[in-house]
């Protein structure tokens, strides 16, 4: 966003931000309805009406064409003069049909954030909560649980895809996974990236630990219906590992966990113990660089995104830690960078990556 000269620039600045918000909810009603999938299927030759699409989905027909006016206005979708004839152009049905884009997916966010918004006003106060707990309340309540299984599910979608041409080449350790190594995911959620790598290469070993009983849960249940046996999970505290671990593991990963720890550079230092002598950090995290100025000229209003969704992914204020109050703002490329030296690693380098658009990789060697 450029600098504005003008009141009536800014003043389209607002009509925009408040134009975006609302479609941005409109997008999620499509994405969990089905919306979306159900228009792929018409075309601008044989375009889809409200009743048509409908009648498709057993909605009621009011309701879908106040949805694809607001899509057509949001120049989502396309609509002929009529008013009455809606179709998704071919150029986008791969990012909008079958929900398996990240960033299109996101907004599934919106209604996650605004469920929360009552709670965090009560957070910003002095006298109020210390944090509020995003995930906590994903996992708890229907609509949010349901977003995030849509999230990651697309987050999964996206690391498939460049798994091997992105991920794994840039680790440069696919001759020693084939033979045979011991794998660590720290904060491993669902166990989707460590569940990934446990079936692309048999001979290794793989333990995988977070902090939620529901997200092992989950794990535990994908590894019995992929029938692996070369994974493990537990539900650990990522301040200490176990003390048998040291320098036990070839490669630690750890995929968007480090941002939610209360004391990360406990637990860089415990990934610091546990990997062997030139072992390989793996580290996928928010990219940033906690000054607004630099992450405006960077990233734009994408940048604003990440500020705003952190006020609901703050630490406890209670935390005595002052250098890591507050992760999420305070994860930046920088900090990290001094965090893994800190905690000793050498050769840390941070690069982007293809599979999440906001992350970057961070790898350190022991």
């Amino acid at each position: 966003m450029s600098n504005m000269s003008s009141n009536t620039e800014f003043t389209q600045h607002l009509s925009n931000i408040l134009s975006h918000s609302a479609l941005s909810f409109a997008i999620g009603f499509g994405i969990r309805l089905g919306l979306f999938d159900a228009l792929a299927t018409f075309s601008q030759e044989n375009p889809a009406t409200a009743e048509a699409l409908a009648n498709k989905l057993k909605l009621k027909p009011n309701y879908v064409f106040d949805w694809l006016s607001a899509m057509a206005c949001g120049g989502i979708i396309e609509v002929d003069s009529t008013g009455q004839n809606f179709w998704i152009p071919e150029n986008r049905k791969e990012t909008i049909a079958g929900s398996t884009d990240p960033l299109f997916l996101m907004n599934l966010h919106t209604g996650r954030l605004a469920s929360g918004f009552e709670d965090v006003l009560k957070v910003f106060k002095k006298d109020g909560p210390q944090s509020y707990d995003m995930h906590k309340h994903a996992h708890g309540h229907g609509h949010g649980h349901q977003s995030y299984q849509d999230l990651n599910a697309a987050k999964h979608a996206a690391l498939k895809k460049y798994f091997k041409s992105d991920y794994l080449a840039k680790l440069d350790m696919t001759e020693k996974l084939e033979s045979g190594i011991d794998v660590l995911d720290v904060g491993c959620g669902t166990g989707m990236q460590i569940l990934e790598l446990a079936q692309l290469f048999p001979k290794s070993r793989f333990i995988g630990f977070d902090l939620s009983e529901g997200s092992i849960a989950t794990a535990l249940k994908e590894q019995v219906i992929k029938g692996l046996k070369n994974v493990e999970f537990f539900v650990m505290d990522a301040k200490e590992f176990k003390s048998e671990w040291a320098d036990k593991f070839e490669l630690v990963i750890s995929f968007d966990s480090f941002h939610h720890h209360n004391h990360p550079e406990r637990a860089l230092k415990e990934v610091h113990r546990v990997l062997k002598p030139g072992g390989l950090f793996a580290l996928v995290e928010m990219e940033g660089t906690t000054n607004a100025y630099k992450d405006k000229e960077k990233r734009g209003v994408l940048a604003a995104y990440t500020y705003s969704v952190g006020l609901y992914a703050r630490k406890p204020e209670e935390d005595p830690n002052a250098e890591t109050k507050g992760m999420w703002a305070l994860w930046s490329v920088e900090n990290a960078s001094k965090m893994l030296e800190g905690a000793g690693f050498k050769d840390v380098k941070a690069e982007k990556v293809k599979f999440y658009e906001l992350n970057v990789l961070f790898l350190a060697r022991k």
